[in-house]
């Protein structure tokens, strides 16, 4: 006999908000070529705003609108960043001058809306950083400045003192809860200049942040934007954050606080056109000394880096985000391609920079592959004398589980019969919030295993895993699965089955099953002569015949009633109770 289970699943809900996004285009037009451009996920964006203030609303506001929500016609290319990392905000007036950075940004024309702004903290030094985001994709959890130890002692004007604190905001994505799906964001302004004293003076950074870095909890997710003001990745301050070794004592020697450089290109950046396509620094020309440096970074942790939970997005699935970013083309300024700034392994752009303007203005010639000549000038006018380009990547969110909870009852089964019970395991995190093309892509796919912790009896047909589910869109798709019960022996069976996944909300999941085994069907009849008529089966003939003959039937050597009481009951002995009971 089969015996089907079901039962009404409760599936892990995600509340459906329809996150708004501008949708991009899909090519890049270029020397009669093409390439097509990703769509972001969860943009993360850096960028020093200038001594940003409310009163320079008035003066660059409508600039910065346009840098974050104008597109490019020619390609499609928008920043449209989700959480901004900044620096230069002026102190007097702090959080007032963030308010209004954050209205422009919930004002501008294709804006969401959503933009809020981290509760601000006021730095030591000339400037303080600040943090906006968008509130239907983060949710604030905490954030703090990071020092060696007492506040002032490495922070000042001194040689051997930074001009600036730094600070660290923890944050989640909308939605979640658990503290493995929390992300680290750091924010840095280091002193500028080229000299032995600038660069002594922003090691105390680098030594701070990466004490702050190695002191997270395993497996933490963690990324630094900044304004390093850095001209070379051999300098000791950017060692302090992207080197490893074993040294004793060295901060250095613990390497879960490693930082990386996301598009994997070190080396001598200032004023080296190998590089003009990531430079960010001097957007307006050669009047202030044109785009030679590479000042400004986004830096990861190696957990980002591994295409698990939060995690660094190459440009479109299957990029490989281990090998360097692109090089431009040789020749020095000439020589460049309309994409030399496209990598199609990399999310990560330095926005504005087109690879083509070396110790040059982003709009000189009245031309940029990248953004287009107005986004270019607005660029420039946010820049206000002298600045620095916006950069950014797109990181992928974790996984959901979405499976049963609580309880899986079989029931009352029948000794060696079959009894299954199927369940569906679906990718669970929101498409809509966190998938702007809205297919899945820019979310992990959920691996799972199942085990059983405690009890038997029972087992998961087609084994264990693990499996993988990938997002999809409403509604989710579903891995199907079957518990089998074992029915071989009676009794009560109990267990535990577990699920493990990679939801850092429900790292496991544990749903008890029981079920009752009874003996196999209905008693033998008693024994008895049945076979009335001598034809070697029992039918109603049978009993037809016994009213002629008047056997003893039941064998208890007294020929009645009862025998043919008997012989009706045998003939109805296997038939199912409704029906012995009239009922159909």
């Amino acid at each position: 006999m089969f015996f089907a289970h079901t039962v009404a699943l409760q599936i892990d809900p995600l509340g459906v908000r329809m996150r708004q996004f501008a949708i991009v285009t899909s090519l890049i037009a270029a020397a009669c070529s093409a390439t097509p451009l990703a769509q972001a996920q969860v943009r993360i964006g850096q960028w020093n705003v200038t001594n940003w203030e409310a009163a320079d609303v008035a003066a660059r506001g409508a600039a910065f609108q346009t840098a974050f929500y104008a597109v490019n016609p020619a390609n499609g290319m928008q920043f449209a960043p989700d959480l901004l990392i900044l620096q230069e905000i002026v102190d007097s007036g702090g959080q007032a001058n963030v308010n209004a950075f954050v209205s422009l940004l919930n004002t501008a024309p294709g804006s969401p809306g959503d933009w809020v702004a981290a509760p601000f903290i006021v730095s030591q030094g000339d400037s303080s950083n600040a943090l906006v985001y968008r509130s239907s994709l983060f949710q604030y959890v905490a954030g703090s400045v990071i020092t060696l130890g007492v506040a002032g002692v490495d922070v000042g004007p001194g040689s051997t003192q930074s001009p600036r604190d730094n600070q660290r905001w923890t944050l989640l994505p909308f939605g979640y809860s658990g503290p493995a799906a929390q992300l680290y964001v750091y924010s840095s302004h280091m002193k500028a200049g080229d000299t032995t004293t600038d660069q002594a003076r922003r090691e105390p950074e680098g030594l701070r942040l990466r004490a702050s870095s190695n002191a997270l909890p395993s497996g933490a997710h963690f990324l630094i934007g900044a304004d390093f003001n850095i001209q070379d990745s051999s300098q000791l301050a950017y060692q302090y954050l992207t080197g490893f070794n074993s040294m004793f004592a060295d901060v250095r020697n613990v390497q879960s606080g490693q930082f990386f450089d996301p598009i994997n290109r070190p080396g001598n950046w200032n004023n080296n056109c190998a590089f003009r396509n990531i430079h960010t620094q001097e957007p307006i020309g050669a009047s202030t000394g044109g785009m030679d440096d590479r000042h400004d970074q986004i830096l990861i942790s190696a957990t980002l880096r591994d295409a698990q939970g939060w995690s660094y997005l190459p440009f479109s699935p299957g990029g490989n985000i281990l090998l360097p970013f692109v090089s431009p083309a040789a020749g020095c300024p000439s020589g460049g391609t309309a994409t030399a700034w496209f990598d199609a392994n990399h999310s990560y752009r330095a926005f504005g920079n087109d690879g083509n303007k070396f110790n040059g203005g982003i709009a000189d010639g009245g031309t940029n592959t990248q953004v287009g000549l107005a986004i270019a000038q607005a660029l420039i006018t946010t820049v206000d004398t002298g600045g620095h380009l916006p950069v950014f990547l797109d990181l992928q969110v974790p996984a959901k589980l979405g499976a049963p909870t609580g309880t899986i009852a079989f029931g009352s089964v029948p000794q060696n019969s079959t009894s299954t019970f199927s369940f569906d395991i679906t990718n669970a995190a929101d498409v809509a919030r966190f998938s702007k093309n809205g297919s899945g892509w820019g979310i992990d796919g959920l691996t799972y295993s199942f085990s059983f912790i405690s009890g038997s009896g029972f087992s998961i047909q087609g084994g264990n895993g693990p499996f993988n589910r990938p997002a999809t869109p409403p509604p989710a798709q579903a891995n199907s699965h079957t518990i089998v019960l074992d029915t071989s022996t009676q009794g009560v069976k109990t267990a535990v089955l577990r699920i493990t996944s990679d939801d850092p909300d429900n790292p496991t999941r544990d749903i008890t099953l029981t079920a009752t085994v009874g003996a196999g069907g209905p008693p033998p009849p008693p024994p008895g002569n049945y076979d009335v008529n001598g034809d070697g089966q029992v039918t109603i003939e049978d009993l037809h015949r016994w009213y002629n003959l008047f056997t003893d039937v039941d064998q208890n050597t007294v020929v009645d009633i009862n025998d043919a009481l008997a012989l009706r009951r045998f003939l109805r002995w296997f038939e199912m109770q409704d029906v012995i009971n009239g009922a159909r």
